[in-house]
């Protein structure tokens, strides 16, 4: 369309120079060696014209020619874009269906094809995921090593983090965290990071660094209430397992935050690190401090209570028991563990009421146990009776 536009541009400048010419009266005269050209001034005009034209295509010509080969690969260069942005498309397709032995092979032809610095890195990235997934690991150190070659600054995050969940995938978790670290460096905000840094840490039974990463990630509201749940029970629990020292076991205590301290599950294993060491006196303290436990589970306080010796302690927790709440409102935990201190301090008449009243409303091993352990103190051969019958009766649902 262009070729022809200009055409009459041309023909058109000639026609009007010629149309001129008709009314201006001159000729030209040519002398060449013994020759002479006669010739109209609008002959001349049209000679000179043509004369351009031809030379103006020559010239055009003879620099297409010149340009070819660039032209011809630029002419390669976009086919096979479209064709590597073909094989990446299907790449990420066959990711998403599960298909990753193709993902990759797709992947690879796409990094081939594509001369896009992005594209290329794009093509990678999902290679090494593919490769992974198949575990097929001289692929993806193959791949690994053509991806760390790229150090664009936008693409760090990308290939750090990548690199790191293929690494915690293998068990890897030196390299990982190495990574995970240099992203922290770039953003101390990456919650994907912090999320599998907590993972690791827990995993290589770090828990005072996994406690860490745990209540930034809470402060900044980054997890929602199930996963905070799981993750305090394996942080806390972590932290007071393996302490045998009361003096170590409280320095972790108070190395977690106030609002934390007053948390049912750090209270709970904190007690049961009591407990475990035999820091009787100091677990009944917890328990005057945060009486709230009596309403969170009664699992290590019943612990507590089969192990007291000390009369002071038993009496303390018994009243602790005593004022929790109203007596129509106790519940069969609460029940079993003041029949079990009320028997402890030889309160019997208390004790055979408690844990009578216990098994009624929920049959357990304890409870038998120790109303057994009554029984043989009172020789009363109408509880042993009532004791026999209430054990038959219930002897399947015991827990």
């Amino acid at each position: 369309m262009k070729i022809i536009a200009k055409f009459i541009l041309i023909v058109g400048l000639a026609v009007f120079a010629a149309l001129y010419a008709n009314n201006v009266s001159g000729h030209v005269i040519i002398f060449l060696d013994r020759y002479r050209i006669d010739l109209l001034l609008t002959t001349m005009i049209i000679i000179i014209v043509l004369i351009y034209v031809l030379m103006y295509y020559v010239i055009r010509f003879w620099i297409s020619i010149h340009k070819l080969p660039d032209r011809i690969r630029i002419w390669k260069s976009n086919r096979s874009s479209i064709s590597g942005h073909k094989y990446l498309n299907n790449a990420e397709i066959n990711y998403l269906e599960g298909r990753f032995a193709l993902s990759f092979k797709n992947a690879m032809k796409a990094f081939v094809r594509n001369k896009e610095h992005d594209d290329k890195f794009l093509s990678l990235i999902l290679a090494y995921k593919s490769a992974n997934m198949v575990h097929d690991y001289k692929q993806e150190e193959d791949v690994f090593n053509k991806l760390i070659e790229y150090d664009d600054k936008k693409w760090n995050f990308t290939k750090l983090m990548v690199i790191a969940k293929n690494q915690y995938k293998v068990h890897d978790y030196k390299a990982c965290l190495d990574n995970l670290n240099l992203v922290l460096q770039l953003d101390k905000k990456h919650i994907s990071a912090r999320v599998l840094m907590l993972k690791i840490h827990l995993k290589l039974n770090d828990f005072n660094t996994a406690h860490e990463n745990l209540v930034w990630l809470i402060k900044h509201n980054y997890l929602d209430g199930i996963q905070v749940e799981s993750y305090k029970i394996k942080v806390y629990r972590g932290l007071f397992e393996n302490i045998q020292k009361l003096v170590e076991l409280q320095q972790i205590y108070h190395k977690v935050d106030k609002y934390h301290r007053m948390d049912e599950l750090v209270n709970q294993y904190y007690l049961a690190a009591l407990i475990r060491i035999r820091e009787f006196s100091t677990a009944v303290n917890v328990i005057k401090t945060h009486a709230n436990l009596l309403f969170w589970g009664y699992d290590n306080i019943i612990v507590l209570a089969k192990k007291l010796e000390d009369y002071r302690d038993v009496r303390k927790l018994f009243e602790i028991c005593e004022k929790c709440c109203e007596p129509d409102k106790r519940g069969a935990d609460l029940l079993l563990v003041m029949g079990i201190l009320a028997f402890t301090l030889k309160l019997l008449d208390i004790a055979q009421q408690y844990l009578q009243g216990s098994l009624i409303l929920k049959p357990t091993t304890d409870g038998y146990l120790y109303l057994s352990c009554l029984v043989h103190k009172t020789n009363d051969s109408r509880l042993i009776e009532d004791l026999e019958c209430s054990l038959n009766e219930n002897i399947h649902n015991l827990s």
